[in-house]
């Protein structure tokens, strides 16, 4: 049923109560109506058919729902944002990727700028640092001028993408040039930056339930992936956030200790801070776990 909060989908059991109350209104308290007798059976097929009814429209109504709506039906909502299902594409992961790109239609020229970014194939982090003063920033770039620095993606589509989304006479700055024809077919020097990679190295000492760990590769795989998506460029690497992670991960009883460092071996229980364009690197060699 269609109500002002939304749909209220009405379960079998609940329409086979309905239904039988109605049959005892009409026809009394005598009314046999049993499920092994013929009525009450007759009334279980009509109640299961409702019932089928009640799905589709339940689906209907939820295919226009961001949240809910799956395969094609999702498809169509994003495609509003420009937003088009890449091969292999899961529904989380595109609905993920639509609420990055919902920055696009921000109101201020750098969130708009990141948002077509994230957008593109291939790219996992982008950031744009606009320096709106008449002096050289404490990034050390120059003064009315914005920089961009990108994970992934081809440079000729990154750079294309900047010079779209340019604001006239603002200037790009970064380590790599590349010439992209305008509109008018005019070529553009357009600037950006990769980020630059630093090593994080963690150790975690725990005590597991061997009954359900699944093993180091997974426990260092599921680290590895959390450090990936959770850190972005310029982004402190947080220890509690990664014990967190730890927590999360099937099979760990205890926590005794996580050190982090960016060399091997590390012994440190403390954030490590990034510079502005840099990002962590992470991998499985680089994670050790040990058992008490």
């Amino acid at each position: 049923m269609l109500t002002a909060q939304g749909y209220e989908y009405t379960r079998l059991s609940t329409i086979i109560n309905r239904i039988n109350q109605a049959f005892i209104n009409i026809f009394g308290e005598n009314i046999n109506i049993d499920p092994d007798q013929p009525l009450g059976q007759i009334i279980a097929i009509f109640a299961d058919e409702l019932s089928g009814i009640h799905d589709i429209m339940s689906e209907l109504y939820h295919s226009f729902v961001l949240s809910a709506a799956r395969g094609v039906h999702l498809d169509n909502l994003v495609a509003f944002n420009g937003i088009t299902r890449k091969p292999g594409e899961t529904d989380e992961q595109l609905r993920t990727r639509n609420e990055k790109s919902i920055f696009a239609y921000g109101q201020y020229y750098s969130e708009s700028l990141k948002g077509q970014l994230l957008n593109l194939d291939n790219v996992t982090k982008a950031v744009v640092y606009d320096n709106k003063t008449d002096k050289i920033d404490s990034y050390g770039i120059p003064p009315h001028q914005f920089s961009v620095i990108v994970e992934g993606g081809q440079e000729d589509d990154i750079a294309r993408v900047i010079l779209l989304n340019n604001t006239i006479g603002i200037m790009s700055y970064g380590n790599i040039l590349k010439t992209i024809n305008d509109s008018e077919g005019v070529p553009q020097k357009v600037y950006f930056s990769r980020p630059v990679h630093k090593n994080i190295y963690i150790k975690v000492v725990v005590d597991i339930d061997s009954s359900i760990y699944k093993g180091d590769e997974d426990f260092k795989t599921s680290i590895e992936t959390y450090c990936k998506k959770e850190f972005d460029v310029g982004c402190m690497v947080k220890l509690n956030k990664i014990y967190c992670c730890v927590n999360a991960i099937s099979g760990v009883e205890d926590i005794e200790d996580i050190f982090i460092d960016i060399s091997l071996n590390p012994d440190k229980n403390e954030n490590i801070v990034m510079a502005y364009n840099e990002i962590g690197f992470y991998s499985i060699e680089q994670i050790e776990v040990l058992h008490v």
